[in-house]
């Protein structure tokens, strides 16, 4: 069930997790630092579930970039031509 849902972690310590998030934000905002906004505390729940992002996004401006990229990357068929 853990991998249908995507998760990492078993459902009941996720939910432990963000009850112990939210308990933090709760005492926290009762301090000097909750009142001014600083210093807020991490949240165990995102370290927990944290998954790995994909930040090597590209983004084109034209096909044209796009297809000279892609080209580069799979030396493959474009436009029919194949050349591998």
């Amino acid at each position: 069930m853990m991998a249908i849902a995507n998760l990492t972690v078993p459902q009941d310590i996720a939910l432990t997790a963000v009850i112990a998030d939210y308990l933090a934000l709760i005492v926290w905002s009762k301090t000097k630092d909750g009142e001014k906004g600083v210093r807020k505390p991490k949240s165990i729940y995102e370290a927990l579930i944290k998954q790995e992002k994909n930040d090597d996004v590209i983004a084109y401006e034209t096909p044209e970039e796009f297809l000279k990229a892609r080209e580069k990357i799979i030396g493959g068929e474009i436009n029919g031509d194949r050349t591998r």
